[in-house]
């Protein structure tokens, strides 16, 4: 194994260098819910977003008596991560259906790699991922859809250096480079 190849190689030497990433995630509307109460014949809708390992979750407020629920006050959810995991885990939105007396009911789920997003990272605005997409339930099929806008900002700069000194990357190799 040649010093060269550390860049390229993840699995003999581990990463050589990571990106701290941070991601951003707006849940805006969603449209063609079904109906989940029958006696309002609406839906009481909110999300859940979670992104990565440690399963960290938000959550947006509940958007009452709707079928095409828009969140007004839709926030900017944050997530703080490097790029092994954002290419490793995707975005998961869960639509559900608020009820005050018994559970909450899962109208449904999406996910979306978010891999692409890190493809063109060097210009200088940010990627952003902005579209529809199916909500989709395992046992009754797509039940409408979810709008998901987020913008990813990578740190390409951070901890240059962290294996590192004054750029030299070393690496442990059993020869000399010839």
């Amino acid at each position: 194994t040649a010093w060269w190849n550390c860049r390229k190689s993840r699995s003999e030497h581990g990463p050589c260098y990571t990106m701290p990433c941070t991601v951003l995630v707006r849940v805006p509307e969603a449209r063609n819910l079904p109906v989940m109460d029958r006696q309002s014949e609406s839906t009481d809708a909110f999300v859940e977003v979670r992104l990565g390992k440690d399963d960290d979750l938000r959550r947006s407020e509940v958007c009452r008596r709707s079928l095409n629920p828009v969140w007004e006050t839709a926030e900017w959810f944050t997530f703080e991560l490097d790029d092994d995991e954002l290419q490793d885990e995707p975005l998961q939105v869960r639509v559900i259906d608020h009820d005050k007396i018994s559970s909450h009911d899962v109208i449904g789920r999406v996910y979306v790699s978010l891999g692409p997003l890190l493809v063109g990272t060097t210009h200088s605005a940010p990627p952003i991922l902005d579209g529809w997409f199916p909500i989709y339930d395992t046992l009754r099929g797509v039940r409408g859809e979810v709008r998901v806008v987020v913008k990813l900002e990578v740190l390409l700069d951070a901890n240059r250096y962290r294996q590192s000194s004054a750029g030299v990357t070393f690496c442990a190799s059993t020869s000399l480079p010839s």
